[in-house]
């Protein structure tokens, strides 16, 4: 019994070692369509410079608009949402705290989880100055930065629902040392039977391990999903053993 295990643990593990399949994603589509105020204009300071990007994504996504260096200590950037999966807009926007001139930013793409996908290379050719006057800004400023504040909004008011279940996914989330050390006392301390079926867990982990070890290596954000799902109910059974093993013992004095 013990030697038909050991085979079958180790064709598990030449299987959950076999390369995964991943399927590539297109890289999200971004093209920047207007601006405020245009090129070469002075703007005061703290007043903010707007972009008006158009996306295509397969993914949901964040902009962001940066500067470089010594001007990224004094700027004052957009918060950046989820936006969507498709087509859409999106408001980027860069502010300077003291006088500066800025030839080029860096329009960053990142998905939901804040993973840098592009670092887009952007003209800018404006100045912050004390001699800088605001100006009356376009429609699609106020459109777009209103559908931002209300992605804003949206997002706080889910994390605040979330709250509730997050003692849920911590629980999940210590399950995975709990089951770890249970296991390892099994393998080490029990004998005969109790060692066989102490051992049966491996079968589902050991697969399993190396299924979350392959998603993380391709970059996959759901990587912990099957890890957190699968292994409390892998310690529920180890624990009901030790439970029963315990009081196999207790009986037997």
């Amino acid at each position: 019994m013990a030697e038909r295990f050991g085979t079958g643990l180790l064709l598990a593990l030449l299987l959950a070692l076999l390369p995964f399949p991943v399927t590539p994603q297109a890289s999200p589509v971004v093209e920047i369509t207007d601006r405020h105020p245009g090129a070469g204009q002075v703007l005061a300071v703290d007043e903010p410079l707007y972009l008006r990007v158009a996306y295509r994504s397969e993914t949901p996504v964040r902009f962001q608009l940066r500067a470089s260096g010594d001007a990224g200590l004094s700027a004052t950037m957009n918060p950046a949402p989820v936006h969507p999966a498709g087509t859409g807009e999106a408001l980027v926007s860069l502010a300077q705290r003291k006088s500066r001139y800025l030839e080029t930013g860096t329009l960053l793409v990142f998905d939901e989880h804040w993973r840098e996908l592009e670092a887009i290379q952007v003209s800018l050719q404006v100045r912050w100055g004390v001699d800088g006057a605001a100006s009356t800004e376009p429609h699609w400023v106020t459109t777009l930065r209103r559908e931002q504040q209300e992605r804003l909004s949206a997002a706080a008011e889910t994390n605040r629902n979330a709250g509730g279940g997050r003692w849920l996914v911590q629980l999940m989330a210590l399950s995975i040392p709990a089951y770890l050390i249970l296991q390892i006392v099994a393998w080490c301390r029990w004998r005969n039977g109790w060692r066989t079926a102490g051992l049966l867990p491996l079968w589902v982990a050991v697969p399993l391990f190396a299924y979350t070890v392959g998603l993380l290596i391709a970059g996959s954000s759901l990587w912990p999903a099957m890890l957190l799902l699968l292994t409390p109910f892998l310690l529920v059974y180890l624990a009901a053993l030790f439970i029963a093993r315990r009081i196999g013992a207790r009986d037997h004095r």
